[in-house]
């Protein structure tokens, strides 16, 4: 995905705080999300992009759920940049987590479904698995071709 920042880049330190550094709403959060578990879609915790590391992204559906750490302008400026990226971004308070977690998940699996991809087909491998970055060209038929074969 352009605009990710590798994992390697990171210092050792920064990845061993990224692993362990989970707080109390993301593990308990994390336990749904996990695994494919929501609506089948494959979340990421504490994914790398560009400038920001995500609390958690489900990068088929372009999907990013941060916990709110209580700085508003500097979410609001986080969320202003990811949504240009293309991503939905939703946005919960560690309390709210804990107190209405039924509702967090609902709101959650909305976004999922929102965001499904239009075309079941498109850019399908063998075992039905989407391929990053597939794309559908039609060329036109060459002289002598009819629909694009001999």
């Amino acid at each position: 995905m352009r605009g990710q920042i590798s994992l390697f880049t990171l210092g050792p330190t920064l990845r061993h705080l990224l692993r362990h550094g989970a707080t109390d709403a993301e593990r308990f959060l994390w336990g749904y999300l996990r695994g494919r578990r929501m609506d089948g879609c494959e979340f990421h915790r504490r994914h790398p992009f560009a400038d920001y590391i995500l609390d958690f992204v489900c990068l088929e559906r372009r999907v990013v759920v941060e916990l709110d750490a209580g700085q508003a302008a500097a979410d609001a400026v986080r969320t202003l940049f990811l949504e240009g990226a293309g991503f939905r971004v939703l946005r919960f308070g560690h309390h709210e987590v804990f107190t209405d977690s039924a509702a967090v998940r609902e709101v959650i699996r909305a976004a999922l479904q929102a965001s499904k991809p239009t075309s079941s087909l498109a850019g399908k491998g063998r075992e039905g698995q989407t391929r990053r970055g597939a794309e559908s060209i039609d060329f036109p038929p060459a002289d002598g071709e009819i629909g694009g074969r001999r």
